[in-house]
Formats: structure tokens, sequence, C-alpha cells
């Protein structure tokens, strides 16, 4: 009998990011596998929260700002779930904030990642 494995699919909105969650979902993985779910928001930064409303509060603005990208992150992240539901793995939405790259490579060793899938556009002019 295989070991379950854990994977990470780390997500954004991209057409990239979309490709690696289909070719995730053509892998068979053994009964038990933990799929982690990563969307990772940039750090709202205190001039474009200052930029919302009223620049009396800007520190109350910007907190606002970072609690509707955790919601918009988190409901991103629950609906490429629905994506492999049914498909005997064990679901982990993750949602946090900061360098994607960084964010990417806690998750690896956090939750001991045994394959992490990320759609990225790349870099032009690397060979």
């Amino acid at each position: 009998m295989k070991k379950s494995m854990n994977v990470l699919l780390a997500m954004d909105h991209s057409r990239y990011a979309k490709n690696a969650k289909n070719f995730l979902k053509e892998l068979q993985f053994p009964a038990g596998t933990n799929l982690y779910v990563l969307n990772v928001i940039d750090p709202p930064q205190r001039s474009v929260a200052s930029g919302i409303g009223s620049t009396s509060h800007p520190d109350k603005q910007l907190e606002h700002l970072r609690r509707h990208m955790f919601e918009n992150a988190r409901q991103f992240v629950k609906r490429v779930q629905n994506w492999f539901h049914g498909e005997n793995l064990k679901l982990h939405p993750v949602v946090c904030e900061g360098l994607a790259y960084n964010e990417i490579l806690s998750a690896i060793d956090q939750y001991n990642i045994d394959l992490a899938v990320v759609g990225h556009q790349g870099l032009s002019g690397i060979r």
C-alpha cells in the first residue's frame, strides 16, 4: 500500500496557476493524501490604504483592506478546493500574507510537502 502524500498547490488568479491546478487534477494520489491549497496575498501598503476613503485613520483603513484581501483569498481557495472535491484527498486551505516565494518555501517546510505545484509565467531571458 502506498504511503499518503503531502501536496502543495500554490495558486494565484493567473491562467498559469489554473494550468497548474488542471495538471494536478490529472494525477493520481494515494488514499489519505493531503492537498494544501495556498494563496498568498501581498501586504497592503500604507500609501494604498490612505487613498481609500478618509485619510484621518490610515491604520484603520489598512486593516480594513487587509481583512477584505484575506476574505477574498479564502473564498478563492475554497473555489479551488471545490475542483478537488471527491478526489479522495484531504483538503487544507492556506491563506497567508507576504512574499509568495517565502510563503511557498515556508509552507513546504511547515507541512512536510512531498510535491509542490506552482503555476507561474516564468522569467524571460533565463536560459
